[in-house]
């Protein structure tokens, strides 16, 4: 029990923290705010409008899109942060699927992830699994070697770039980029071709796929 003497606004210590949850996983947070007389919870994001009244905000089967921090506000201007970290597996893009290079220039795939936590990357060609060797490049280093990590504003967004260098006959075919955490896995098909390449004016260089 707890004495509330005149307005001393506060946010009891029994209101909930920062969370770590699963995708789809049921969530309540709790807010109590202390004060005589009671004063009125609400819920909100930062930068928008008010998600709920009340001293209980009820997520029913949470989505990565609701990661963030939750603020509970009192009508007397006290508030607390609850931080929720949704864990979720796998999910790729190619930002370009379809990838033409000629013979003896280096070829880039992307493959962007959204996962966490964090996932193992594997690429794949004509169904053999690749490591860094004379032909293929992946790693964690500088986007100006073009092979890289880059992670944005969204902090569980990565980009993964294979170079496949000097390209050959051999090294067409199709590529898979596998991502895989404890809660999944997701893959997605590059296909890569040949192209060729001549001048087709003084100053302009053409390009058909072969």
């Amino acid at each position: 029990t707890q004495l509330l003497v005149g307005n001393q606004p506060l946010i009891y210590e029994n209101s909930s923290r920062s969370l770590v949850v699963v995708e789809r996983q049921s969530v309540q947070l709790a807010c109590f705010a202390g004060e005589y007389p009671t004063p009125r919870v609400f819920w909100r994001k930062p930068n928008s409008a008010i998600l709920s009244m009340g001293n209980i905000l009820k997520i029913p089967a949470i989505k990565k899109e609701d990661r963030g921090d939750y603020h509970c506000i009192s009508e007397n201007g006290v508030g607390r942060r609850i931080s929720i970290k949704v864990e979720f597996p796998p999910v790729l893009t190619a930002l370009q699927s379809h990838v033409g290079q000629a013979i003896n220039y280096d070829a880039y795939l992307l493959c962007r992830v959204q996962a966490n936590p964090q996932p193992a990357i594997t690429w794949i060609f004509n169904g053999v699994l690749l490591s860094n060797n004379q032909h293929y490049v992946y790693a964690h280093s500088s986007l100006l070697s073009m092979i890289s990590k880059s992670v944005y504003a969204d902090y569980d967004t990565t980009d993964f770039f294979l170079r496949i260098i000097k390209m050959n006959s051999l090294l067409y075919g199709d590529y898979i980029c596998r991502a895989s955490n404890f809660l999944g896995a997701d893959a997605i098909k590059y296909d890569v071709f040949g192209k060729y390449c001549f001048h087709k004016h003084m100053h302009k260089i053409e390009c058909i796929s072969i």
